[in-house]
């Protein structure tokens, strides 16, 4: 999109879509009813399950991630029937499932917890889990619990979910001011056509405004270094990706390098170092986390340099050379924890540049794409406290969308986003909204939505309010996050 300001929608948002039933659609959703004005709110969730990447898949796909593959390549869009394309009268067409993988299967593992208070990370009217698995010691809890409390919070409008419906495409004519979005939908159904295939219903369906709260953690990334993709050509499993780690188990006895220093790879290095044989935490600053190893075999190393492949006595073998020239020799498994790629492959035909690897970088606040703020996003900070952040996008979103909330001047949320860019460049701190940045960050969306108190109709959310005990909690957090990280820049 070139910097020429679109028209603007002169008329009400009567219609909107949400896109997931995470955390961040699950919020979005009771924002937009509670305002009261909007005449059809509807969530779609591609899975025939609710919870985002909360929810815990036993058995994932096996993915094989080609290193420094983008998420264009590993994730693009389904081909569209035509028939369902642009000014077609046609509403819907069946036609057999696509087998291309979609990363549908989430990275949670058992074993996997939170890692923010409960009191500050949950929804401010629903602000405890259902169990915590280590009560009087933390206020913590597992993977289960967290996918039940937003399959909960969902439970309240459940005529507003619409399950095993996946975006696959949505077009829009910017230039006409109160044209709606036309999304291409794809439905799953158990049907079989007479070959055996499995058959999948897509129809279109028009909003007024769109919520992206499909998240990011899908499209999963490997870091490219010279001579993996020779690795990863001749040693299949080896070069494996955090998402697919579910049980720990199965590294006993073996040598595993984890590369990575947040949260997956921190979890998966404590949760493999007693059982494995040997366990080398690669990162980029030895004194990132405190590691606090569990055996005489498990060490820090610094970030990998280089896969050297070799023949010895008419073998293959290979090695991985670190930074520091320390080499370790043909380890079992290599699990890269370094995150993942933004994907939105539904507007690829109509904003092909909406994301750029690590960074939407025409959100303005994270929230509102600035050339039509009618297209928004929930759930994208990350670092923070994750559920409530998302709670004060939900609310100025439904605010802004019911006409109740006004955002700057175009050139204001440029500035903003160009001003962000400038300090973090495309790295994945460009969206971080850490412990530190959660107080300013929060009042920023509170006085761009109108202050606190509720503005539309009786019933309609306010935005959250920290309390004292709140604001304490933060700032406990922030110190026991240095102490985990030995980190005191950690949220500079």
């Amino acid at each position: 999109m070139t910097q020429t300001e679109l028209p603007k929608r002169t008329e009400p948002v009567r219609s909107v879509a949400i896109i997931g039933g995470g955390a961040s659609g699950a919020i979005a959703l009771d924002s937009l009813i509670k305002e009261g004005v909007f005449d059809k709110i509807t969530v779609f969730e591609r899975r025939d399950v609710l919870g985002g990447v909360w929810h815990l898949d036993e058995n994932p796909d096996q993915l094989s991630v080609p290193p420094g593959a983008p998420e264009s390549e590993l994730d693009p869009p389904l081909e569209v029937p035509v028939q369902l394309l642009d000014d077609a009268d046609i509403r819907s067409v069946n036609a057999p499932r696509s087998s291309q993988q979609r990363y549908i299967h989430t990275a949670s593992f058992d074993g996997m917890r939170t890692n923010i208070p409960e009191r500050i990370m949950t929804y401010s009217d629903d602000p405890h889990w259902e169990f915590l698995d280590r009560p009087g010691k933390d206020t913590f809890t597992s993977v289960k619990a967290v996918s039940r409390y937003i399959e909960t919070y969902l439970a309240r409008h459940p005529e507003h979910v619409v399950l095993r419906t996946t975006v696959e495409d949505i077009s829009k004519d910017f230039n006409k001011p109160n044209s709606q979005y036309k999304l291409v939908l794809r439905t799953e159904t158990d049907q079989k056509d007479e070959n055996g295939d499995l058959i999948d219903k897509w129809w279109t369906e028009s909003y007024d405004a769109v919520i992206l709260a499909n998240g990011h953690y899908h499209v999963p990334y490997i870091t490219p270094v010279p001579g993996i993709d020779e690795v990863f050509k001749e040693f299949p499993g080896v070069i494996t990706h955090a998402k697919t780690f579910r049980d720990h188990n199965v590294y006993k006895d073996k040598r595993v390098i984890v590369v990575g220093a947040r949260a997956s790879a921190i979890d998966i290095y404590r949760l493999i170092s007693p059982i494995t044989k040997e366990v080398y935490s690669s990162r980029r600053s030895p004194n990132l986390f405190v590691a606090d190893p569990d055996g005489p075999n498990n060490q820090i190393k610094p970030v990998i340099d280089r896969y050297e492949v070799y023949e010895e006595d008419g073998k293959k073998s290979f090695r991985v050379v670190f930074e520091d020239g320390s080499v370790v020799t043909n380890p079992d498994e290599v699990i890269y924890g370094t995150g993942f790629r933004f994907s939105f492959p539904f507007l690829k035909r109509l904003i092909p540049d909406f994301s750029i690897g690590n960074i939407i970088p025409l959100a303005y606040q994270h929230t509102f794409y600035i050339p039509d703020p009618t297209l928004a996003l929930v759930g994208v900070p990350i670092d923070g406290l994750s559920f409530r952040v998302f709670e004060y996008q939900a609310v100025l979103v439904a605010r802004f969308f019911a006409g109740n909330a006004v955002l700057p001047p175009e050139e204001v949320q440029r500035q903003w986003t160009e001003e962000r860019f400038s300090r973090f460049g495309n790295t994945r701190q460009y969206h971080s909204i850490g412990v530190d940045a959660a107080l300013p960050y929060y009042d920023d969306l509170i006085t761009i939505g109108g202050g606190v108190d509720p503005i539309g109709k009786p019933g309609s959310r306010p935005f959250p309010v920290l309390s004292v005990t709140d604001i304490e909690t933060l700032k406990a957090e922030r110190e026991r996050l240095r102490k985990f990280f030995n980190d005191t820049s950690i949220q500079k």
